[in-house]
């Protein structure tokens, strides 16, 4: 019994190792999409990421983020540099771009 306990214990330690390592790919794995802008492994924009976690904070931004543009100043779509990301309305966005 004790056999079949350590086996069943090493191929779930295997697993989780495995699954891990999957993990740490994915996640380090930068592409760019089509139009330009560099995506994670799992698909989402980079800078909106950057923009999230270094920027966007309730009192100054009081909408959902996912109602806000994510701006770069340099034009630039691969710097996803906090300092070059501005959080933009998508009417502001518009008017940056003169649209």
């Amino acid at each position: 019994m004790a056999i079949i306990t350590i086996g069943i214990l090493s191929v779930i330690i295997l697993l989780v190792i495995l699954w891990l390592l999957y993990d740490y790919k994915i996640r380090n794995t930068i592409t760019l999409d089509n139009r330009g802008y560099q995506r994670d492994g799992y698909g989402k924009l980079v800078h909106r990421n950057v923009a999230w976690k270094h920027i966007y904070s309730y009192p100054k931004y009081p909408l959902r983020f996912g109602e806000y543009d994510v701006h770069h100043k340099d034009r630039n779509k691969t710097n996803n540099s906090p300092d070059n990301l501005e959080i933009l309305t998508r009417k502001e966005h518009k008017a940056k771009h003169g649209l």
